[in-house]
């Protein structure tokens, strides 16, 4: 009898196991995105060029261009459920620069994308930690996992603080 006990612990702990693995490696392929931004978009042209991507605890972010308006970034957020796939939060073609926060899970996290071509923006800075994010140069995404009412900065490259968004 407790080597039937053995074996039907072995075969749950596999089951169990394999729906892990499946659920850590769903993807969501990049035409079904496009598609599914120039949707809610309402886009007849379905031209978009994905730029950039963050992956972090079931919140996929995208940034964007559509190409019938290249001046203008796009900003896409996208949740995983629990049925491993993914659901449109949001998605936003209006400006060149975003800044967003959402929750996912127990989790906060804020969202801050945009167009640093002059360089202007150097890093970010939390004020209660001193924690620095370096912003690269041009088309920028940063997905921060923040505790609720963090304060930050932006600087420049002379460490003073500037408005950017």
């Amino acid at each position: 009898m407790k080597s039937k006990a053995k074996f039907g612990i072995i075969i749950l702990l596999l089951l169990i196991l394999n729906g892990f693995i499946y659920a850590s490696s769903y993807t969501i392929s990049e035409e079904n995105v496009k598609l599914s931004i120039a949707n809610n978009l309402s886009l007849a042209d379905k031209n978009i060029n994905l730029i950039k991507e963050e992956n972090l605890s079931g919140l996929k972010t995208l940034i964007f261009i559509n190409e019938n308006e290249p001046a203008q970034l796009g900003l896409a957020i996208l949740a995983k459920g629990i049925n491993n796939k993914y659901k449109i939060l949001g998605v936003y073609n209006d400006s060149d620069k975003y800044v967003t926060a959402r929750k996912c899970g127990l989790k906060n996290y804020i969202i801050i994308a945009g167009n640093n071509s002059d360089g202007a923006l150097e890093y970010l800075k939390f004020n209660d930690n001193n924690t620095k994010i370096k912003i690269e140069k041009g088309l920028f995404l940063k997905v921060l996992n923040i505790e609720s009412g963090q304060v930050y900065n932006y600087y420049n490259e002379n460490d003073e603080v500037i408005e950017w968004n």
